[in-house]
């Protein structure tokens, strides 16, 4: 049975073994980012900063993989490599993502985190909007292709608890009782950290993968009211579709209110029906020209966020290039478009 201590030891393994490395490889800060709140299910998420010049991303990944081939458990707790950011941007993150500060602990290195960030309602908002819609997206497309993994589905079907929050803290009127396939994921998780074995066949967890994206999808469609709060108006030449990705297209995005999600294959794409325009009006405001489209503002502390992420992204795309050639790197954000697409678009933002 896995336990804390089994954590804490890989942890401690990989701090070690870091600090072993070439100067130049070594991070200025390490940070641990979220709690075990389900030993055996749980995974080990870190946040590495080096300096904003820092040029070796790819080779201190290489070597970190070695380094957690030596640990018992790797499949569990590394489901993904750790994130990496420049330090400038590393004090800032916490605005723009759901790694509060209480949630941080710095096991190497300096503390560059800032403490009692205050977190806007508008920011609640933007990063949101980001990740609902490409988790929504996720569970599509792993539905679609029959994709399915019950470990996989235990760690992001948890990730609902994130925005569960979020609106509430804008004030949605939400009870987790409303959302029966969340609870089904807390109580599997549960068992298995009591070391109860589940035993779920392909169709039942495919069921419980319909039903998260469904509750995702309610939560998206209160998230849509919150933004109209703030969004009298917006246009762009192109504005009733979306493309996600090379693969994915995002379609009448200004049909009315949608009530359900669906998606079916045509010419090889991926073709989703049943978002709307808000997706639309976060990208253009990130990624084009103020010439390319208009948006009336009810709120001028929105646009002024939306600015304010801009930028972020802007200086976190540039070390992503310089470290990686693309624009994701080892971020983990997906501002509403990924792959090539996102290359193209974040070279347009940055050039």
């Amino acid at each position: 049975m896995i336990n804390r201590e089994d954590y804490n030891l890989a942890i401690k393994l990989i701090v070690a073994q870091i600090e072993k490395l070439p100067n130049y490889l070594i991070p200025k800060t390490i940070i641990r980012s979220g709690n075990i709140s389900s030993p055996g299910i749980s995974d080990i998420d870190l946040l590495i900063g080096f300096e904003d010049s820092f040029l070796f991303a790819n080779q201190f990944l290489d070597e970190f993989n070695k380094i957690i081939d030596k640990i018992k458990y790797k499949e569990i707790f590394f489901l993904h490599m750790p994130n990496i950011f420049p330090i400038s941007l590393l004090k800032e993150l916490p605005k723009y993502t759901f790694n509060e500060t209480k949630d941080l602990e710095v096991i190497h290195g300096i503390n560059v985190m800032q403490t009692n960030i205050n977190i806007s309602k508008e920011q609640i908002i933007i990063r949101s909007m980001e990740f609902i819609h490409s988790r929504i997206i996720d569970f599509l497309i792993t539905i679609y292709t029959n994709k399915i993994n019950l470990k996989k589905l235990l760690v992001e079907g948890h990730s609902f608890l994130h925005s569960f929050e979020a609106l509430k803290k804008l004030g949605v009127d939400l009870n987790r009782k409303q959302f029966p396939n969340f609870l089904k994921i807390e109580n599997y998780r549960g068992q298995i950290v009591n070391d109860i074995i589940i035993n779920l066949k392909d169709e039942e967890c495919r069921k419980i993968y319909e039903g998260i994206c469904s509750e995702f999808y309610f939560l998206l469609q209160k998230l849509y009211i919150e933004f109209q709060k703030n969004v009298a108006l917006h246009w762009s030449a192109d504005i009733n579709i979306h493309q996600y990705d090379e693969q994915i297209l995002l379609n009448n995005l200004t049909k009315g209110k949608p009530t359900q999600i669906s998606l079916e294959v045509k010419n090889n794409m991926f073709s989703i029906d049943g978002f709307s325009w808000e997706l639309k009006c976060f990208f253009d405001n990130i990624f084009l020209n103020q010439d390319e489209f208009l948006t009336v503002f009810i709120n001028k502390e929105f646009k002024n966020e939306l600015i304010n992420k801009k930028l972020f992204l802007k200086k976190l795309f540039k070390f992503n290039f310089f470290n990686y050639g693309n624009a994701f790197g080892r971020s983990g954000f997906r501002p509403l478009i990924i792959g090539k697409n996102l290359d193209r678009s974040a070279k347009h933002l940055i050039y």
